[in-house]
């Protein structure tokens, strides 16, 4: 394929015309927001289907959903191209490995754990909490991802008011330039 519009790669992971799935092409999309963690969600993905633990849908489904996502980007953009949404993308490939994490499950769970998960910046640990591969400590770093990223935003002043003082005025800024 010369351009985007002649690939025929289902989810832009698996080559729709192969006979087995042998291949998997990772990282070829353009978003914006990380990557890696697409990355790492499409090679799990890859590696549960090389392995049989998930199944892909036959030829001619793959190839009418590869048709309606070019024809969506078509109408969106105005010509095909490799550019997603990258947390509805991220979704979409954690429900095809069974890891994406349900938000009324956690809420009976963990109330403060599926506020940060769905209200909060998304982190790719959320994408660890359950299913497959989950980890025991991945809600632990959910909960402390946030404030270890505004960790260095903080005051070294020990007064804690000041503390909190500082990191309020930066949410302050924050939020008024996100209105704008």
């Amino acid at each position: 394929p010369n351009t985007p519009a002649e690939l025929e790669l289902s989810k832009l992971v698996f080559p729709a015309g192969l006979t087995k799935p042998t291949l998997a092409v990772i990282g070829c999309l353009s978003t914006v927001g990380a990557h890696p963690p697409i990355y790492e969600l499409q090679a799990r993905w890859a590696v549960r289907v090389f392995l049989g633990l998930s199944a892909l849908p036959d030829k001619e489904t793959m190839l009418q959903r590869i048709r309606a996502d070019k024809l969506e980007l078509k109408q969106r953009f105005g010509h095909v191209k490799l550019q997603l949404l990258n947390l509805p993308y991220r979704d979409e490939i954690a429900e095809e490995i069974g890891v994406k994490p349900s938000f009324w499950r956690l809420l009976l769970r963990d109330p403060k754990l599926a506020f940060l998960c769905y209200f909060g910046p998304s982190f790719s640990v959320q994408y660890r909490l359950t299913g497959p591969h989950s980890w025991s400590g991945a809600a632990d770093h959910a909960k402390a991802a946030l404030s270890n990223t505004l960790y260095p935003f903080k005051s070294p002043n020990p007064d804690n008011k000041q503390s909190s003082f500082a990191l309020a005025k930066i949410m302050k800024f924050i939020l008024f330039f996100g209105v704008l």
